[in-house]
C-alpha cells in the first residue's frame, strides 16, 4: 500500500497514542523520586523512557513520513541507551542523552504544530497540550544531565551542607520542571554559560507556550461557539 503526503497511517491511531503518550510520561515523570537510589533504578529508567520513544513515535506518526522521522530519531535514542546500560565500556551516555534530545524536540514540535492546526478543542488537543509540555521538560533534563556530565561544577547547590548529588535522574528532572514553571526555588542554580543559557530559554520557551496555548484554546473554542450558534 502506498501512502500518500496527506494520508493517514492508521486511522483513529492518534486519538488513543497521544491519550497513552501522555500516561507514559506522567508514569516516566511519577517514577523517578521513588526508583533513585535503587539497585534497578537504571533498568526502570531505561524501561520508561523507552516507552515514551515508542508511545512518541505513534503519537505524532499520523503519516508514514512523519513516522519513519519519529521511528529513526527514537532508534537512534533507543540503541545508545540499552548499549550502555548492557555495556557501558562500549558506548558513553553521552550519545543517547543527545539522540534523546533530538527526539524529545522533534516530537514537541509536531505536537506544537498539531495545536496550531486544530480545529476544535477535544480530547486529542488538551492530551498533545499535556504531551508537548512534559516533553520538552524531558528534552530539557537530557541537556543538563549532558551539562552535568561535561562540567561538575555548571549548577550550584545552595542548600545542605556535604557532598550534594550529581545532575542526573531526579534531581535533574524537578531542576527541569521547576524552571520551565519558572518557580524556581533556588535550591540549585545554574553557574556555567550553558547552563545558564538553557535555563533561559526553558522559562521563556514555557511561559511563552503557555501563553500561546490558552490563547489559542481559547481562540478555537470560542469559533467553535460562533460556528455553532450560527
Amino acid at each position: 500500500m502506498r501512502f500518500g503526503k496527506d494520508d493517514a497511517l492508521w486511522p483513529g491511531l492518534w486519538r488513543h497514542s497521544a491519550a497513552i503518550f501522555v500516561a507514559t510520561l506522567v508514569l516516566f515523570v511519577l517514577s523517578t523520586p521513588y526508583v533513585e537510589g535503587l539497585e534497578n533504578e537504571r533498568l526502570w529508567m531505561a524501561a520508561t523512557f523507552t516507552l515514551v520513544l515508542f508511545t512518541g513515535t505513534l503519537a505524532v506518526g499520523e503519516r508514514l513520513n512523519l513516522m519513519i522521522w519519529a521511528g529513526v530519531l527514537a532508534a537512534a535514542a533507543f540503541l545508545p541507551l540499552w548499549i550502555n546500560h548492557l555495556r557501558p565500556d562500549l558506548l558513553g551516555r553521552e550519545y543517547s542523552l543527545v539522540a534523546g534530545f533530538l527526539f524529545a524536540l522533534f516530537v514537541s514540535i509536531r505536537l506544537v504544530r498539531f495545536l496550531l492546526r486544530a480545529s476544535v478543542v477535544d480530547s486529542e488537543v488538551l492530551c498533545a497540550a499535556a504531551g508537548t509540555y512534559l516533553m520538552f521538560s524531558v528534552a530539557l533534563t537530557l541537556m543538563y544531565v549532558l551539562v552535568g556530565m561535561a562540567n561538575p561544577n555548571a549548577f550550584a547547590w545552595t542548600v545542605g551542607s556535604g557532598p550534594h548529588p550529581p545532575m542526573d535522574g531526579f534531581t535533574a528532572l524537578y531542576f527541569s520542571l521547576t524552571t520551565q514553571s519558572t518557580l524556581g526555588y533556588g535550591d540549585i542554580v545554574p553557574v556555567s554559560p550553558t547552563a545558564r543559557l538553557l535555563v533561559m530559554v526553558q522559562a521563556v520557551g514555557g511561559m511563552f507556550y503557555m501563553t500561546l496555548l490558552v490563547a489559542r484554546l481559547v481562540s478555537v473554542y470560542s469559533s467553535g461557539n460562533r460556528n455553532g450558534s450560527s
